[in-house]
This record gives C-alpha cells, structure tokens and sequence, in this order.
C-alpha cells in the first residue's frame, strides 16, 4: 500500500482551482482531509484546506507545504462531504463551497477572536499616580474608571468612557494597568430575560399532534429514514412538534438544528427554544448574518466543540458544525429566501435533506403552504407527508371570503374596493372597530396612457409599464432601477391629457371615503 505523501489543497485566496503539495517527512502521517494548513502559493505564502490525500502527484515539480494550523480538522468530514456536493450539484468552486461551510471570522488565524482585558496593576502607589497623572486629564480619568470597575475589555472600555485606544496604551506604557489578550465568549443573548416557567412549559397535545410524533419516532428509527413533509395549517402546533423531537434527540445525547427562513423569524424562535431548553442547562447557539464578527466566531466554536447541543438561526445555519447531529428541521420550506443569491447559488432545505442524509439525521419540513417540490415528493413516497388539519387547543379557523373585485362596481373608477367589501369596513367603522387592508401595489398608479393615441410608458430595458409615484412626480419600473420624470406630454402624439390607471398604496382617498 503506497503511503500518502502528498495532499491537494484549496487556498483561501484563490477559488480557481486546487494545488498538489508534498508532506514533509515530520509531518507524515499527521494531515487529514478538512485540515487547515499553510502554504506557498506563488510568490507569498497562504493558508488553505486539504481536500485530498494522494500517494503521488501528477506534477514533477511539487512545493512543500510549511506547516498544520490547529490540531484537528477545521471542517468536519460531514460537512466537507457536504460541500463538495454542493460544488459538484451547483457546478461551483469548491473553495466557495468551503467558504459557505466557514463564516469567515472561523477563517481566520487561530487566536485572531482574542479580546483585550484591561485592569489596573496591584500594589500601585496611589500619590504616584495622582502625581503623574495630573496633567494628563484623559489618563487621569480613564485610570480613576478603570479602578472603579476593577477591570474590563478595552471595547467596552471605550464606549463607556469615550475615551480611545491610545489612551489606554499610554497607561500601559507607564505601568499604571495591563493590557492582555484572552479569550472571551461574545453572547448574543446577554440582554434577553430569563424565561417565565410558563413561557418553558410544554402544551397538551391534540391527537393529530400525538400522530404526528409518533409516525416521526418510527421513521425515526429506520436505518434509512424519509425526510418528513409536514404539512400543518396556520396554528396547528406544529412549533410544539419541533420542541418535543428536538426535546428526545437530546435526551438521547443528540444535536439538533433548527433553520428558519428569516433572520426577523429568528429572535421568536430563539425564545421558544431558550424557554423550553434552558432549564435543562442546554446550551442554545444561534447562527445568522446580523450577528458581529466575534459573535458568529464564537457560537460557530460552542456548536463544533459540542457546548451548543441546539443551533437555530437563518439560510446559513445549516452548516453548523453540530457533533452527532439527530435531527434537522426546515420551518417554513416554502419560502424563496432559503435560496442563496451568491455563488454557490444551493437552496438551503436542500442542502439540509441532503445533510440529514449524510449524517443519518432525521430530518423535519414545515409548512402550511408546501413547495411543489416537496408536495411532489411526498405523493411519490420519497418522503413521508404528515397533516396538521386543525389548529391547537380548538381554535377556530378564519372565515375566508373570495371576491371577485370586477363584479358590482358598475363603473365606479372612485373606490378600489368592491362593494362587499367596502360595506365590510364601514361595518367595523360603525362598531369602532378596526380593519386592515392589503394592497399589493406600490405608488400611486400601475400605468400611463395617452388616451389619443393609447401609448403606454414602457421601462426601455424591462419591457413592463411604468408605475407613476405621486409623491416624487416619477415614473418608476419596479423590476429594475429605471425611474423618469413624468412627461409633459405625450411622446408620440403630444396630447396633454394622460389616462392614470390602476391601484397604488398612495391613491388612498376613496379608502379613506372620501
């Protein structure tokens, strides 16, 4: 059996192509794939991942690689699996797929996340430092704050005081405090409220509920388990069905991952989870765009180290390193957002079905509305469709009235609304009750029409009408970034009189009745 002597490896700053290395003789035996490694590239050296292990290279003249960053592999063999299908599924570089598996703050040198903890030095002799001091008001009075708090990290330091960064290393240099580099866990939840034991209570549950759970445990069990459609209508319970299978994955030692569509979706489930699992010291790590740098570094290292057992949070989330991952849930799969609009272009719940797969993890779909896709593959069995019919705790149902708005106007252009369902609002108004109404049209009217000669102003790239907003005289095209003052006069024909037809959100005096 050749012994492995070189590796192929993907630089961080290159997403073209991968690179043959050999191994060092003291480094034998010591890389694995997923590992982060540094090495030459051109002119400079560079960090990358090892994405193969070769017993010889196709080249004659092969570089040495210089050294191993970490201990252990920087990307789990899971989640490296998992993005070389992305690679190969989404026809993308691989480095990219590896940069969607790694937020860039976990990119970084080991280390670079340190913060700095600045506190004063014992044993100090307070007239030296009121001597010193004296004419140094900014020290001076960082110093006394400092002493007042018995230490901090310098950010917070400096928002709290005002006070900059050279300041503080002026009182560093003449050895009135230290300053020192040390790790620190940034929480983003520090300024959430403990939850109420009747915000972490679990409800009854109804009888589609209870079904719904146990055709769940026994697909469950399957050596090769269906990813699980379920489809429930609007207040159905189906939040409670998550936290009871997130509740016995880790009961039995398991990891679970919950990804929801929206990031403003996130901070509610946080909270459902938080209320549920907190008072049984489970650790809840979130994962998504709005956290700062520090923060993403350290939830994504709580997760990987296995102190997070639960992670939620938005598209991305779904390469958590989570160890021993049991279940995944996609709330709300429908939704267009989980699609990434950068290369790699994945859609994040099927790159979570394929994950399950990988890791034997069983995995849940949410939705009221399912996608065709899902619905498509939950008739051909592929996947196990589960319904939620009513809402919990015997809610009822809305009553939904359709109407069509082309019937009873009779011509009257003053009011938008049909008469049902004017006569509706009126209802509400008389009972001082209040209405909400939706109108799904931007501006103040959809079209501009010479009534002479019938021209229409068209967007000159997208080919659609253009939308006249009142409140800055202009017509806009909503699929493009196309905007034009509104003519004088008809282009074609010069007439003076255009015809503004249709509905927008500022044509809102009939509304109003007047």
């Amino acid at each position: 059996m050749n012994e492995e002597r070189y590796i192929k490896v993907v630089p961080e700053d290159s997403y073209e192509r991968a690179y043959d290395y050999a191994i060092p003789e003291s480094l034998l035996g010591k890389i694995r794939i997923g590992m982060k490694v540094r090495v030459p590239l051109r002119t400079h050296e560079t960090t990358g991942y090892v994405v193969e292990m070769l017993a010889k290279s196709e080249f004659t003249k092969v570089r040495a690689m210089r050294q191993i960053i970490g201990e252990r592999e920087f990307i789990p063999g899971s989640l490296f699996r998992l993005a070389q299908w992305i690679a190969d599924y989404y026809c993308a570089p691989l480095a990219a797929a590896l940069h969607c598996v790694l937020p860039e703050p976990v990119r970084q040198e080991m280390g670079a996340m340190q913060r700095l903890w600045v506190e004063c030095r014992p044993g100090l002799d307070m007239t030296e430092v009121e001597q010193t001091l004296k004419r140094a008001k900014k020290q001076r009075d960082a110093f006394f704050h400092l002493q007042e708090q018995k230490g901090g990290w310098l950010a917070d330091l400096e928002r709290q005081t005002g006070i900059g960064r050279a300041v503080w290393q002026g009182l560093e240099d003449k050895g009135f405090v230290t300053i020192q580099a040390q790790d620190q866990d940034r929480d983003p939840f520090k300024d959430l409220l403990f939850p109420t034991d009747e915000e972490s209570r679990e409800h009854n549950l109804n009888s589609e509920q209870e079904l719904v759970l146990n055709n769940w445990r026994e697909e469950s069990k399957r050596e090769k388990s269906r990813p699980i459609l379920l489809h429930g209508v609007t207040g159905s319970g189906k939040t409670e069905i998550y936290l009871r299978a997130i509740g016995e994955m880790l009961a039995e030692g398991k990891t679970a991952l919950m990804v929801v569509p929206e990031i403003a979706l996130t901070p509610q489930a946080i909270d459902r989870l938080r209320a549920r699992f907190l008072g049984r010291k489970v650790r809840v790590a979130v994962l998504h765009s709005h956290l700062s740098r520090g923060e993403k570094h350290d939830q994504w290292q709580q997760a990987r180290e296995g102190r997070a057992r639960v992670v939620i949070g938005a598209r991305s989330a779904v390469f958590a390193p989570l160890p021993d991952l049991g279940l995944i849930i996609v709330d709300e799969e429908h939704e267009h957002t989980y699609k990434q609009e950068d290369a790699p272009h994945y859609h994040g719940r099927d790159v979570a079905v394929l994950r399950a797969h990988l890791e034997g993890a069983s995995i849940i779909l949410g939705s009221a509305t399912p996608s065709l896709e899902s619905w498509h593959n939950a008739e051909t069995g592929k996947y196990l469709l589960q319904q939620l019919t009513r809402r919990a705790a015997a809610r009822p149902m809305p009553t939904v009235h359709v109407v069509d708005i082309r019937k009873g106007k009779k011509g009257d252009e003053s009011c938008c609304l049909a008469p049902p369902v004017r006569e509706a609002v009126e209802k509400r108004i008389a009972k001082q009750e209040q209405s909400i109404l939706y109108l799904n049209r931007r501006g103040h009217s959809t079209s501009l029409q010479c009534p002479d000669c019938g021209h229409v102003e068209m967007c000159p790239a997208c080919s659609v009408t253009l939308t006249y907003h009142r409140t800055v005289e202009q017509l806009r095209c909503h699929l493009c970034t196309y905007s034009a003052p509104v003519p004088q006069q008809c282009p074609e024909c010069a007439s003076r009189g255009y015809k503004y037809s249709g509905w927008g959100t500022q044509k809102n005096r009939a509304i109003a009745g007047a």
